[in-house]
């Protein structure tokens, strides 16, 4: 079992709808034309808004190496004499806690202001550096699910995902800010 991150984009009318109820985030998560099949299992989802995020994105567990280059845990994405806080720890804190939770902590919400933030630090890095400056022992030490310890996979698979993961994220965040949405991340 893993721990992954979801991200969406939402409009303004959905953003005052989760914060007004924040079973809203569920059906969120779980899209309309999944209702039969969580009805199968015995999951029923009221569904109390018809509009669905502007933007998704699913980062699974890639999240777990996202953060720790982000926060400077791997390699320095900001220079190593900087501290990492936000935006740079983004993917676990800051913005809005809310009710809702799916068992791994509660959903946050970012404000389209915090948005801004994470999409100016996220257009500060040079990843490539960051990648660079990964080290086969660093990335053994780090025990980040798949990627550290003893059975990870091979330094140079590491960096393209992180290449790969990176750029998604800051076309999220690009697409977010350019449409003036907030931010729901959801850890399930």
């Amino acid at each position: 079992m893993s721990i992954n991150l979801s991200l969406f984009g939402l409009s303004a009318s959905l953003t005052e709808a989760l914060l007004a109820d924040s079973q809203v985030a569920t059906e969120i998560l779980i899209p309309p034309d999944r209702d039969a099949q969580m009805a199968a299992i015995g999951f029923n989802i009221p569904r109390t808004v018809d509009e669905r995020p502007e933007e998704t994105l699913k980062l699974h567990k890639d999240w777990h190496l996202m953060h720790a280059f982000y926060a400077g845990d791997l390699a320095p994405a900001r220079g190593s004499s900087i501290e990492a806080g936000w935006p740079d720890t983004f993917l676990l804190q800051g913005g809005r806690t809310l009710a809702g939770e799916n068992g791994y902590g509660p959903d946050r919400l970012l404000t389209a202001s915090e948005v801004g933030d994470v999409d100016a630090f996220l257009s500060g890095i040079q990843f490539e550096d960051t990648l660079v400056a990964l080290t086969e022992d660093a990335l053994r030490a780090s025990d980040i699910y798949v990627y550290g310890g003893e059975n990870g996979v091979s330094l140079q698979e590491t960096r393209e995902t992180a290449r790969i993961v990176h750029q998604e994220i800051v076309d999220f965040f690009r697409r977010c800010v350019t449409g003036s949405h907030t931010c729901l991340l959801m850890l399930t």
